[in-house]
């Protein structure tokens, strides 16, 4: 029986060290049909010509494309629209694959018919290939859903899950967030309810080097993006139905007041406007202290506001708020 087809996309951007041993990683999957699709997010160096010289080598296999630089959502939607197979394999440049994975997660998916995503184990590794942790974030866990949790964290990587190709056409197009936008992915099909399967092996690993990250620099590069990203994953939060109660929720809305206040103290007042009023509506707890920060400016200003906060952070010891729960990469 024929094989159904992987598609992979890479998405690049300034990664010559990296992107031949990323792409390697998949020709050398177990599960032989595969089809890989490299997306050039209009890298400056040397990039393109490393491109140019691996799809010469199995050009049945690889193709590529070159876009204009609008990061890596834009880049992979550019390359989902381009694939062809039944499942998605989504894989930034940095990063590796086992060759296992395609294997054992098709066969998840064909054994779970009800399934939409399957995940396995991945683990952290430094530029050497020196394994910091065998058991990444909560990769090894067995979770049914995405919600609740994805509120806390993203708890796998972007290498992590294989999907059914229906699900990202249900998904639709990725965002042009910089940063967190593979985290806002996700939670958009988690509040779809899609269905995850685990399989406990080992499928892939995340690369921690010296550089930057293929996905950003690890902020929001704009206001506006973190605003777009919380008032997003509130909504999803509210289409999975998850409890304002929840451990889960509250540990968001703590994040998204502990932001506010950030904004308050650099003197960003419209920015932390805005936060306040997601973390008010997202969790009913700390209905009192949101309420003070909502309505206090009216009678003291912003600049007074920024004194009050000040104060209370030094009363608390400096912290702007504390998070409910461990995030998934915290030992």
């Amino acid at each position: 029986m024929s094989q159904a087809v992987v598609s992979t996309i890479i998405p690049v951007y300034n990664r010559p060290q990296f992107i031949g041993r990323c792409v390697q990683s998949v020709l050398d999957q177990s599960w032989s049909a595969v089809e890989i699709i490299i997306v050039d997010d209009g890298s400056t160096d040397e990039t393109s010509t490393v491109i140019d010289k691996l799809v010469a080598l199995a050009p049945d296999k690889i193709k590529s494309i070159r876009i204009e630089n609008a990061g890596p959502g834009p880049a992979r939607e550019a390359g989902r629209l381009l694939a062809t197979g039944e499942y998605i394999q989504y894989l930034d440049s940095d990063d590796l694959l086992l060759p296992n994975k395609f294997m054992d997660q098709v066969r998840a998916l064909e054994h779970d018919p009800e399934a939409g995503i399957a995940y396995g184990i991945t683990r952290l590794v430094d530029e050497t290939g020196k394994v910091i942790k065998e058991r990444y974030k909560w990769t090894d866990g067995t979770r049914t859903h995405l919600f609740p949790d994805i509120l806390v964290d993203r708890w796998w990587c972007t290498h992590t899950p294989l999907y059914r190709k229906e699900v990202t056409d249900l998904a639709g197009p990725w965002s042009n967030l910089r940063y967190s936008q593979d985290w806002e992915y996700d939670a958009r099909i988690g509040a779809r309810g899609i269905k995850l399967i685990q399989c406990d092996s080992v499928v892939s690993e995340h690369t921690m080097h010296t550089g930057s990250r293929q996905t950003g620099s690890g902020r929001w590069l704009e206001a506006s993006e973190e605003i777009e990203f919380f008032k997003r994953m509130a909504a999803y939060a509210d289409d999975a139905k998850v409890e304002k109660h929840s451990p889960q929720r509250t540990h968001f809305g703590r994040w998204v007041f502990s932001r506010a206040r950030r904004a308050i103290n650099i003197g960003d007042m419209e920015t932390a406007k805005e936060l306040i009023a997601i973390s008010s509506e997202v969790t009913s707890e700390q209905r009192i202290i949101r309420a003070a920060y909502r309505h206090l400016p009216q009678l003291i200003g912003w600049r007074g506001m920024a004194f009050l906060d000040k104060g209370l952070r030094a009363v608390s010891g400096g912290k702007a708020s504390s998070s409910s729960m461990k995030l998934s990469w915290v030992d």
